[in-house]
């Protein structure tokens, strides 16, 4: 393993969708000296390149927690990012390190500890526990709006608290760079993002089956999620929807999946919670129209940066000539916020706050 000076910030990332855009955005940005990576977890959540990761100097995969490797590694840093909320990691985590350790809450990981979900003797122990564990911690939220529904829920008080999101350039470049796309004869709803049941998906297909006669296309992803909940999602927009529902079941690339999203006219996201922000970013950098639910935060997050939203629940009442029809000047200029709102000087001048980093 490098031999590291101290000083170092150490970042403890999960194998998941977001772990090349997280190890990217930093060694792009920062002196690969500052920052060493940790990369654990289950291998099967994990889409990306993950050799060319570990070609970086300062990435490494564990297989196990408890390595003295990890240890070293921990004793000699200045400062722990924890990338993802879980238990046992920051338990392990505060057991080795008495200084600043920051939490990166994604919302699913706040979703569990919600006083609905925690019902049985386990739940709730795992709810003391992690309240107790949390104490002292500097919390950080992908938007301001999670910060509040993560005080609600623990009912602590946390040591500090920043926003600071996430950022792939490459990727990024690539959703600004795609040419406009528009459907002139059938308009390509998206509906969704995973087989979570978090979607609410059958009230949304439900709100959207008057218009399964009209010249649309229904496409819900559903390749990554509950297995099960999906294959009933499926079978419930067959149902409602025939023909014109067109189930994701396969992953795509990252690029891919950009030039995918830039062939959806509308998007509809029916969550209470903030998810699936990365996909409501680029479809409103594409300059697609967006349904979202008010009760959600990103609603009142997106709204406050400028950005023209549409509620769903407009959706009972709107004909689909007015729930199709798009004003392309506000497009437009939703696109404009969210290229300023995402460029990587706006995305690292966060990091750089909460971080300290001169």
């Amino acid at each position: 393993m490098k031999e590291l000076n101290k000083n170092y910030i150490l970042h403890f990332v999960p194998y998941e969708k977001f772990t090349e855009s997280i190890i990217h955005f930093f060694n792009s940005n920062y002196n690969l000296d500052k920052h060493f990576f940790i990369i654990w977890g289950d291998k099967n959540i994990f889409y990306g390149d993950l050799q060319s990761l570990l070609l970086f100097n300062n990435v490494k995969e564990f297989s196990q927690i408890n390595n003295s490797d990890i240890n070293t590694l921990i004793k000699k840093c200045e400062k722990i990012v924890l990338h993802q909320f879980t238990f046992t990691r920051l338990l392990y985590i505060k057991k080795r390190f008495k200084r600043d350790v920051y939490v990166l809450f994604w919302g699913g990981d706040m979703e569990q500890y919600k006083k609905d979900n925690i019902k049985t003797l386990k739940r709730k122990t795992a709810y003391h526990l992690s309240r107790c564990l949390l104490k002292n911690t500097i919390a950080l939220n992908l938007i301001d709006e999670d910060y509040e529904i993560l005080k609600n829920i623990f009912k602590i008080d946390f040591k500090d608290h920043y926003v600071a999101r996430y950022l792939n350039d490459k990727f990024h470049n690539q959703v600004v760079n795609l040419p406009y796309e528009h459907n002139e004869f059938t308009t390509n709803i998206l509906i969704g993002n995973s087989a979570s049941r978090t979607n609410n998906h059958k009230e949304i297909i439900d709100m959207l089956a008057k218009y399964a006669h009209e010249s649309a296309k229904f496409y819900i992803p559903l390749s990554y999620g509950d297995e099960d909940y999906g294959n009933e999602i499926e079978l419930y927009a067959k149902a409602k929807l025939g023909a014109k529902a067109i189930i994701i079941r396969d992953f795509m690339s990252p690029e891919e999946y950009n030039i995918f999203l830039n062939s959806i006219d509308i998007g509809v996201f029916n969550y209470y919670r903030q998810q699936g922000l990365g996909n409501i970013q680029r479809l409103l950098t594409m300059r697609k129209k967006v349904f979202l639910n008010k009760r959600s935060g990103m609603f009142n997050f997106l709204s406050n940066l400028g950005i023209e939203l549409f509620d769903i629940q407009a959706i009972n009442e709107s004909t689909f000539i007015e729930f199709s029809n798009y004003c392309v000047e506000s497009l437009e200029r939703n696109r404009e916020l969210m290229i300023e709102h995402l460029s990587s000087e706006v995305i690292k001048s966060e990091w750089d706050r909460c971080l300290s980093i001169n």
